[in-house]
């Protein structure tokens, strides 16, 4: 490895056909990539690059540094579309706004999930602009991800006190939309970006984690005590996530240890599909919940 780096004009041509006669899925070292290709120095080896979008769907079931990231979310795909179908076969009321408010929550993880898996299964393609807009596409899925998973919480929680729910509804779909159609304009991606979309997102899920918070002082101890705990594991979740993912541990202290499995990235992958997870099930028992009491306000 440490060969000569891949141009950008050579990634920019599709590649010659002759040269993949044999059907190889060549690998890469850092040092052979595209620094737009390059976004975490302590993996070393098994980067994908120059690839055909044949190659990059043939690469699905070969081993790279990206395999982990492309079937977590893949296999958190099925999941949620097989409990989603459950959800709505044998446990909503046949309400339309009960469709509705879990349709919205199941399409949205549904929707991440998909986007992440894309990007991450073409990230190896040879046309930085392809990549450029399948980026944007990820960063569009966790927009869904955040909207999709307030919204029934915000709808259940504060079903007797419509004034909150929708002063917080409001704010998370004015912060939404500013997460589903930033993405798609340029600037969204580049570096000098970074800080104003941490900004964005810190306060677009901020607006779902203060109802989070409130629901507890409005809800009654003995029936909200289950949720409130789903709901701290769910957040705990996604934090230890992000903060594996913010410091690249563990492959900031074995770079190249963590090349193929386990790195950060996969990590927080993990940990996203398993907050997700915990959500969708809190969200069902608050919704079980509600549906049993005798008077819902």
């Amino acid at each position: 490895m440490g060969g000569r780096k891949l141009s950008s004009h050579h990634l920019h041509r599709r590649p010659d056909q002759a040269t993949h006669a044999r059907d190889t899925l060549p690998l890469y070292h850092i040092s052979e990539i595209p620094e737009w290709m390059a976004d975490n120095k302590y993996i070393l080896h098994g980067y994908r690059a120059g690839y055909t979008m044949k190659m990059c769907v043939r690469s699905l079931f070969s081993l790279h540094n990206e395999t982990m990231n492309v079937w977590t979310h893949l296999l958190g795909f099925l999941f949620f579309a097989a409990f989603g179908v459950a959800m709505f076969l044998y446990v909503l009321s046949p309400v339309w706004l009960h469709y509705f408010i879990f349709g919205l929550m199941s399409v949205s993880c549904m929707a991440c999930l998909c986007c992440s898996t894309v990007f991450h299964l073409f990230s190896a393609h040879y046309n930085e602009s392809v990549c450029r807009r399948l980026h944007s596409l990820d960063y569009f899925g966790i927009t869904c991800l955040v909207i999709g998973s307030f919204v029934p919480m915000c709808f259940l929680a504060f079903a007797c006190e419509p004034s909150l729910k929708w002063m917080y509804l409001t704010m998370i779909f004015v912060l939404g939309f500013v997460g589903l159609v930033g993405p798609f304009y340029s600037f969204w991606t580049t570096p000098e970006f970074k800080t104003y979309k941490m900004l964005v997102y810190t306060f677009m899920v901020g607006s779902g984690v203060f109802p989070i918070i409130h629901v507890n002082f409005i809800m009654p101890v003995s029936s909200s005590a289950p949720f409130a705990t789903g709901m701290a594991l769910e957040l705990l979740l996604y934090l230890t996530g992000m903060l594996i993912y913010i410091f690249k541990a563990p492959e900031r202290f074995f770079p190249g240890r963590f090349d193929v499995w386990f790195h950060s990235h996969q990590v927080w992958h993990v940990f996203v599909l398993l907050a997700a997870m915990v959500h969708f099930f809190t969200v069902a028992g608050m919704y079980l919940h509600w549906e049993h009491m005798e008077q819902h306000c």
